[in-house]
């Protein structure tokens, strides 16, 4: 097969350590990557008594299974393509393990393509620790004894003196007698995988990591320390002329003469001179302006990146993490220090170690507020030899991580994940009523909250979308189009517009309408339909990056208008062969998201348990109108784009949601994609216009599918 695809997947079998080939073929007619043909093999591979009968497991269990997908642009010249989607049950979700999804950057994703592989399969479980080896058609399932117990970089190190003795830049002969300098690119568990520690990451490179889900404790479940793969093939493409014409055109968005900072522009490397910089710095306790050029060498990039947005730290090795987990100690940093120090990176670097999730809340916060509370301490509830003299040390910091990634003495409650945790201490209640507990990652982040349908939508999944597109907010810097995150120069009126341009098929200005007393119409559901059907048609199928695309509004054009969708269409049709329509793939993104509806509800996802968050007797924060703000203020003070007196404006936002309300903008949802309004389950008709009839004999079977 060729024209993007690889034309295989590998199945593994851990159980029987048997390896088989699936043919690419049997999902191209029907999807275009990702995480759509990572839904479809999971779905043919799991066990679905498993799923319907969820509730009484862990994630845990060896017919778990676990899915590594690329997109036809991997490995391809596309800048940005070469992430690797990851989907399977998730034993972080609360209060039951659900079916979610991640991905992941680096080199990973492409390299499986150059061995001939379009993604990986992995079901049951090794008896004993074992690595999966990939050196172009020989694929082998190896003891893994000495790698168990090492932390990610250790692994990785260890791999590739199995392929270059010498160091870096020996000539690698594979049994085809293909020559390579490359060294293999892994993804691997830490310590907190091999402990099944709920938040464990898959972790890969200096910094790649699939963070939510707890697939890094799926791999441990399964004993399976890493995957490596070496690929000496390519990536053929449909149309060369086609391709390179596309990155010409791209290029005179991307580059500015007279602006030559915007081009490879990390993101740390803006953290004390730009608005969303500041705005992270702040938040994690940072001093605008303090971070300098001399904590820095040079950014870095995943595989064919054009952006670069990885920092390179000058100290510690975990030089490709950025957001939150590059930030992760630099609130005590500077409290200790007055300044971001080589503490900052060196807490990264040790996160990444050791393969934890950064994202699912703040153990230090926790401990800190749970020891004051007289909860967690030496002759507390909850005992511990911690020492709480100095919390904000690095030491404090890097020995809480530790005993949480080796289930340790309180490492063991931190490693069950924040909610878990807090419902066994007595403190998830009053947490989430008093509006502590604002990172509610394992029901649907609110990290953004400031973007309604960013909070809205991530409920009827399991995880936050983490998808950066259509912040239409003010008080980024100029240019700033990476994701959408940002504006342009153009007025609110303008900018209505094009978001109604690009939010097909309705094509309706007032989805972009963040108005608190619009929050619960039409509109704001047509938002969320639209959003999801673009990044399960685009996003995360043909594997672009969310910092990268889509690109709504752009300085640098005659029109202010970004590259989507020409951007999407162009480059996926010259690599593929394919004709797509931008609309085309925003029809496959709704089939493969009511695909993903239907895994959940199998699994008893309902609307009763869709509100922030879905766990009675407890109401959240976000409902209280005398409580903390839900959807508040965008970064730096920004503006959200709203329509208030017949007028586009940009308008600071904050309220707290009506439950009620909620509920009828749910049933509005619901009504849109065509699923049952009294349970959110698909309906037969809506799943069979999918082409998903199997799927809803299923459903049926279980007495899981939606009333007509």
């Amino acid at each position: 097969m060729s024209n993007g695809y690889a034309g295989k997947i590998l199945s593994l079998d851990l159980t029987t350590r048997t390896v088989k080939m699936i043919d690419t073929g049997k999902y191209t007619d029907q999807w275009i990557g990702g995480i759509q043909i990572g839904v479809a093999a999971f779905w043919d591979e799991v066990d679905k008594d498993y799923l319907s009968g969820i509730k009484d497991k862990t994630g845990f269990e060896p017919e778990n299974v676990v899915c590594l997908m690329s997109g036809p642009l991997g490995g391809s010249p596309v800048p940005g393509s070469g992430r690797c989607e990851v989907c399977g049950v998730a034993p972080q979700s609360y209060p039951r393990p659900l079916f979610t999804r991640g991905n992941f950057g680096g080199r990973f994703s492409p390299m499986l393509k150059f061995a001939g592989y379009d993604g990986v399969v992995v079901k049951g479980k090794a008896d004993k620790p074992v690595w999966v080896k990939i050196v172009d058609d020989k694929v082998e399932i190896l003891d893994a004894g000495s790698l168990w117990g090492l932390d990610v970089y250790e692994v990785q190190e260890e791999i590739n003196k199995e392929f270059s003795p010498q160091g870096y830049g020996d000539w690698i002969e594979t049994e085809g007698r293909r020559h390579t300098t490359q060294r293999p690119a892994t993804v691997t568990i830490g310590p907190a995988g091999e402990h099944l520690c709920r938040t464990a990451c898959l972790c890969h490179d200096k910094g790649a990591a699939n963070g939510q889900g707890g697939f890094g404790g799926v791999f441990g479940s399964k004993n399976l320390k890493c995957i490596s793969v070496l690929g000496t093939g390519t990536v053929e493409v449909a149309d060369p002329q086609a391709l390179l014409e596309a990155r010409v055109w791209l290029k005179k968005y991307s580059f500015d003469p007279e602006r030559p900072g915007n081009v490879g522009e990390n993101y740390m490397s803006f953290v004390g001179g730009s608005e969303p910089g500041r705005h992270e710095a702040r938040r994690m306790g940072a001093t605008p302006g303090n971070w300098g050029d001399d904590n820095f060498e040079r950014p870095e990039g995943c595989f064919g990146c054009d952006k670069n947005c990885k920092p390179g730290y000058k100290k510690g090795r975990a030089t490709e993490l950025q957001c939150v987990e590059a930030l992760l100690f630099s609130g005590s940093d500077n409290k200790l220090n007055g300044k971001n120090t080589e503490l900052t990176p060196l807490a990264s670097e040790w996160f990444q170690r050791i393969g934890l999730n950064v994202y699912d809340g703040n153990y230090v916060g926790l401990l800190i507020k749970a020891h004051a509370m007289g909860i967690v301490g030496a002759g507390m509830k909850i005992q511990t030899d911690l020492d709480f003299s100095k919390p904000d040390s690095f030491e404090f910091f890097k020995e809480v991580a530790r005993r949480t990634a080796y289930r340790e003495e309180i490492g063991n409650d931190l490693a069950e994940g924040y909610v878990r945790c807090t419902a066994k201490w007595g403190m998830l209640e009053e947490d989430l009523k008093s509006g502590y507990s604002q990172y509610l990652y394992h029901v649907g982040q609110v990290h953004h909250g400031h973007a309604p349908y960013w909070a809205f939508e991530s409920l009827f999944q399991v995880r936050d979308i983490n998808a950066h597109q259509m912040h239409i907010v003010e008080g980024s810097r100029p240019g700033f189009t990476i994701g959408g995150v940002g504006t342009s120069l153009q007025s609110p009126t303008q900018e209505a517009a094009r978001v109604a341009e690009i939010a097909a098929p309705w094509h309706d200005p007032m989805t972009a309408d963040s108005n608190p007393d619009h929050l619960y119409a039409l509109p704001m559901a047509r938002m969320i339909a639209f959003h999801k059907r673009y990044i399960r048609g685009y996003l995360n199928a043909a594997m672009m990056c969310d910092w990268d695309t889509p690109s709504y509004f752009n300085n640098r054009s005659a029109d202010g208008k970004g590259i989507t969708p020409e951007y999407e269409t162009r480059f996926l049709n010259a690599v593929t062969g394919r004709t797509l329509t931008y609309e085309d793939g925003l029809e496959i993104g709704r089939k493969c998201w009511n695909f993903e509806r239907a895994i959940l509800c199998l699994m008893d996802k309902h609307r009763d348990e869709e509100y922030f968050p879905p766990y009675p007797p407890y109401d959240s924060w976000v409902y209280d109108p005398n409580g903390t703000q839900f959807l508040s203020s965008a970064p730096d003070g920004g503006n959200l784009l709203s329509f208030k007196d017949g007028h586009w404006i940009r308008d600071k936002v904050g309220v707290a949601l009506d439950k009620g309300k909620h509920d009828e903008l749910k049933t509005i949802y619901y009504e849109l994609e065509g699923w049952d309004t009294k349970t959110g389950r698909p309906t037969r008709k809506g799943l069979e216009d999918c082409g998903l009839k199997e799927v809803a004999d299923v459903l049926e079977s279980k007495g899981k599918l939606g009333a007509a």
